[in-house]
């Protein structure tokens, strides 16, 4: 298997190389376009999708459970995605979701702002002011996406294995240097050790989504770890029978055999009145 993750900078070429590469490799291609029709068939709103999509969110949108649903089926698309075909992946964080898996090349497309203006003014037909202005409002956007998200910096080079700058780099150049950076990745050794971590994310994320918005089990800091058939319960709940129904819900799942429950019981005690 083989999997490319594409960030890029408006007008560096990075969407445009990644589409290349999709077709020059043969591997499946997942954009915004894709990734939003996955999200709707899981019930997340269109609404919540132009609020969330590659935009940093607004204060009180970062503790909203819109953004929590958003969020976690972002992850589950992601996982069943890349374990199910090999793929180019374009933004939505692909190089933090799947950061440390093998046989997976994380990659960073940029371009000086001179190169830039001069690539957005073509495609957008404007002027130097209106194409700086969409690039400094695109790089803003992406940054905080990233950073409230997943508390991440978007342009930090330690996130990626590779950062291309186009001004400098061709199109052709840069696509040669993608393919061989795949090519060093791709052993039988990798590929096994990709599959199997993909199956514990995924699985791990399966349920995750099914206990808070299938079943809509109130669990606080809910972490699902999945190692092999066994999976391992945290969080906190404030109503005891919770424990037990997210048990349930793991026993139910194809492949769990067993279940490690840590999910602790709080006392939700009211605050007292204040007196004077």
């Amino acid at each position: 298997m083989a999997i490319i993750t594409i960030s890029r900078e408006t007008g560096s070429m990075g969407s445009e190389i990644a589409r290349e590469l999709s077709k020059e490799l043969g591997l499946h291609f997942l954009d915004k376009s894709d990734m939003e029709k996955v999200l709707i068939q899981h019930g997340v709103t269109e609404m919540d999708i132009k609020k969330f999509d590659e935009k940093k969110p607004r204060f009180w949108e970062v503790f909203s459970s819109e953004r929590e649903k958003y969020l976690n089926f972002m992850k589950l698309v992601f996982y069943d995605f890349a374990r199910s075909v090999d793929a180019v992946i374009v933004g939505r964080g692909g190089q933090i979701l799947l950061a440390n898996l093998p046989c997976t090349l994380h990659v960073r497309i940029i371009a000086s702002m001179d190169a830039r203006v001069k690539r957005v003014k073509e495609e957008f037909s404007c002027d130097d002011r209106n194409a700086e202005r969409i690039i400094r409002q695109s790089d803003h956007d992406r940054a905080g996406f990233h950073r409230f998200f997943f508390d991440m910096e978007w342009s930090s080079p330690y996130i990626y294995d590779m950062v291309i700058n186009t001004s400098t780099i061709s199109k052709k150049k840069a696509l040669n240097l993608i393919k061989q950076g795949v090519a060093d990745l791709d052993s039988e050794e990798n590929r096994k050790a990709a599959v199997k971590k993909l199956e514990a994310l995924l699985l791990s994320q399966r349920i995750v989504t099914k206990i808070l918005f299938d079943k809509k089990i109130p669990v606080n800091l809910l972490r699902v770890e999945a190692e092999g058939s066994k999976v391992i319960l945290e969080g906190s709940v404030t109503i005891m029978q919770s424990i037990k129904q997210c048990e349930e819900v793991v026993r139910e799942m194809p492949g769990v055999e067993e279940v490690e429950n840590k999910i602790v019981f709080i006392h939700n005690y009211p605050l007292p009145y204040a007196t004077l």
